[in-house]
């Protein structure tokens, strides 16, 4: 449950950050680029003293850093990177890619999003597995884009949260299987 959990305060850092930042439905400044980018160590400083919550420090630190070490807040690069990090980063850039979030980023269909995501396998900064995994779930799940979207548009509220959970864990038990080959 540490991976389904920690992706659930994934975010919490944003909580912190202004809300003019982040609904401002226009291209970011680079100074508003620097303050959104601080959001996964005001998470991990929020709870570092909640002995109980901090398990999932390394989530909540690490969820926007890549492979290649390009990510943020740190850094961070390949092995240094937890397998359970590598799912949640998967799985929070799919949601980032699928949301509308206005004109500035409009929603991307499931085919617009494998290719995106395979682009990011091919540069090194997401992890094949995980992508694989992630979209062997959706493919088992019979999901397309318009069940998809009335999904997230119709039960986001309530359900998006245990669907999130219920990758997470599909994605857990599937990423360690080993995968040779990508299914995109």
């Amino acid at each position: 449950m540490k991976i389904t959990q920690g992706a659930a305060l994934h975010d919490i850092g944003k909580l912190k950050i202004p809300p003019e930042i982040l609904s401002c439905g226009r291209e970011l400044t680079p100074s508003e680029w620097k303050i959104i980018h601080t959001h996964p160590k005001l998470g991990y400083d929020m709870l570092s003293s909640i002995e109980d919550i901090m398990v999932y420090g390394e989530i909540i630190y690490n969820h926007h850093e890549t492979i290649d070490g390009k990510g943020y807040p740190r850094g961070l690069a390949g092995d240094s990177l937890s397998l359970e990090v590598r799912i949640v980063t998967t799985a929070d850039i799919f949601d980032a890619i699928i949301a509308d979030r206005g004109p500035v980023n409009p929603s991307k269909t499931i085919s617009q999003s494998k290719e995106i995501m395979w682009t990011m396998v091919m540069s090194g900064k997401l992890d094949l597995r995980a992508v694989n995994a992630l979209f062997r779930f959706i493919e088992d799940k019979n999901l397309d884009d318009n069940r998809l979207k009335i999904f997230l548009k119709n039960y986001a509220d309530i359900f998006k949260e245990n669907f999130r959970i219920e990758l997470l864990s599909d994605l857990q038990k599937d990423v360690r299987k080993p995968s040779l080959k990508p299914i995109l």
